[in-house]
């Protein structure tokens, strides 16, 4: 398997995944497993690791990627909207700056690696499932992801709100 470019042999794709809700933030979604081996989508997670998605591939539709790390389709008229991969490796606290600085430092090839993977695994699911999704039921209203740009404004007005909101509250505390 070319593992940057989330290419396997056998054709089976399995990935950490989250299935993103109505507000597509972490907070919000489910952790999970996604599994794709040719001719059926599955999903896995939350509490009980129960079943959420398993659909033969022909059924579903829509299929589009989502800021290049995600992945949205359609399934009937249930959409559902991943993010694809692991999360990068997790930071470690030393209680020392200069040591939290140079371990982050020493962290990032690894980062961009996971990334990578993640990204390519992305993209060879996408474009799979794309070749085998069917057409949308008539009459059905479908909602195309959210462009790039579009999520970035969202972190930059979440980080706004999040000040302001602690800000709000020293004030009124002080």
């Amino acid at each position: 398997m070319d593992e940057d470019a989330g290419v396997p042999d056998d054709g089976v794709i399995e990935s950490p995944a989250e299935l993103l809700r109505a507000v597509p933030i972490s907070m919000f979604s489910i952790s999970g497993q996604l599994r794709f081996d040719g001719e059926r989508l599955t999903f896995r997670g939350g509490l009980g690791d129960r079943l959420r998605l398993d659909a033969p591939v022909a059924e579903l539709h829509s299929v589009a990627p989502m800021a290049s790390m995600g992945l949205h389709v359609w399934h009937g008229e249930d959409r559902y909207r991943f993010t694809i991969g692991a999360l990068s490796p997790s930071t470690v606290n030393t209680g020392s700056d200069v040591g939290d600085a140079v371990n982050a430092a020493g962290r990032l090839p690894a980062a961009a690696r996971a990334d990578r993977r993640n990204r390519g695994t992305t993209a060879n699911l996408v474009s799979r499932l794309q070749a085998g999704a069917g057409e949308p039921p008539p009459g059905l209203r479908v909602r195309p992801p959210w462009p790039g740009w579009s999520w970035w404004v969202g972190i930059i007005v979440a980080t706004l709100v999040l000040v302001a909101v602690i800000t709000g509250i020293v004030f009124l505390t002080g």
